[in-house]
């Protein structure tokens, strides 16, 4: 009988020691968890030419730059700012989020840079944009009895409405795209959402 006892009470001990050492493990990973989240990093901005930026120095994990800093070169036109230094990607947007040690590249066009025009499609008149590199706010247009929703370039593959800033790379024209509203319906927020729309805008 006292053989059965101290069995259990030996199994008993092994398990309490495998489950203090699961914990042990555990708390330790929330530790080096939190030590990576307090690391301050650095947003350097290679102006590529340009007019010096200053690096934004020690920010915390998950902190953002909510003001692009916007350089200045003579002849040229600011394009953006991109993370891959040969300027492959997307345009960095701002607010800009920190997770990391990151460089960041500016582009630059020749002036007078390009023209944008706008075909609306039975919609109110945009007018021409001209002198730009990019555009950081999409102009509109109303059509009655049409939701609009937004400008594609209907000279790439995709079909996908355009959100700046948008990079413009040559004299181009942007196509608007409507859809048709009856009776006074709108669209959900969940199609909002899918096309590029805010859920409340």
């Amino acid at each position: 009988m006292n053989l059965r006892w101290n069995l259990i009470a030996a199994l008993l001990m092994a398990a309490l020691f495998v489950l203090s050492m699961s914990c042990g493990s555990s708390n330790g990973g929330d530790s080096a968890s939190s030590g990576n989240n307090n690391t301050a990093y650095t947003v350097s901005f290679n102006s590529s030419g340009g007019s010096s930026i200053a690096d934004s120095n020690n920010l915390p994990f998950d902190h953002y730059i909510n003001t692009e800093p916007i350089p200045t070169k003579a002849s040229y036109l600011f394009g953006g700012w991109y993370v891959n230094p040969n300027l492959a990607g997307e345009m960095v947007r701002f607010p800009f989020r920190v997770t990391a040690d990151t460089t960041l590249y500016a582009r630059w066009v020749a002036e007078p840079g390009f023209t944008v025009t706008f075909d609306t499609a039975g919609g109110s008149a945009v007018e021409p944009i001209t002198g730009v590199a990019r555009i950081t706010v999409m102009p509109k247009s109303d059509k009655h009895g049409y939701e609009f929703l937004g400008w594609v370039d209907n000279n790439t593959a995709s079909t996908s409405i355009i959100i700046a800033p948008y990079a413009v790379k040559n004299n181009i024209t942007l196509h608007a795209m409507f859809m048709f509203i009856d009776h006074g319906c709108e669209l959900t927020p969940r199609w909002r959402t899918l096309l590029g729309h805010s859920p409340n805008g």
